[in-house]
């Protein structure tokens, strides 16, 4: 085993080791805190947490229902019946001049 190697899990172990005793005495020594949370605080931070976790589950939601909805709609164009005709399927102000006037000759008759 090399050297550095054997110095690198020793210097890890003992760091480790460190935190942990640090963490230890942080936890231990600890007083509490004298602070009052009035109702104002108290509901400003209780809608705080509903509204980040509605957030999160909305785009939860919006995530799944995108590829649901565009399912739908290929399902649903897949059992549409097709126009009788390419031009019946169109509303008049979106003809064109050349279409106008055969329908207007069918309608005539």
């Amino acid at each position: 085993m090399p050297m550095t190697a054997h110095l690198t899990k020793f210097a890890l172990s003992r760091m480790a080791g460190a935190t942990a005793f640090g963490l230890t005495v942080f936890t231990v020594s600890t007083v509490p805190a004298q602070a009052y949370v009035g109702p104002g605080l108290g509901l400003g931070a209780v809608s705080t947490a509903l509204g980040v976790v509605g957030a999160i589950v909305l785009g939860i939601i919006a995530f799944i229902w995108y590829p649901i909805k565009r399912l739908i709609r290929r399902i649903r164009a897949r059992f549409a019946a097709p126009p009788a005709t390419p031009s019946a399927s169109l509303p008049v102000s979106r003809l064109r001049t050349d279409q106008v006037a055969p329908i207007a000759d069918e309608i005539a008759s």
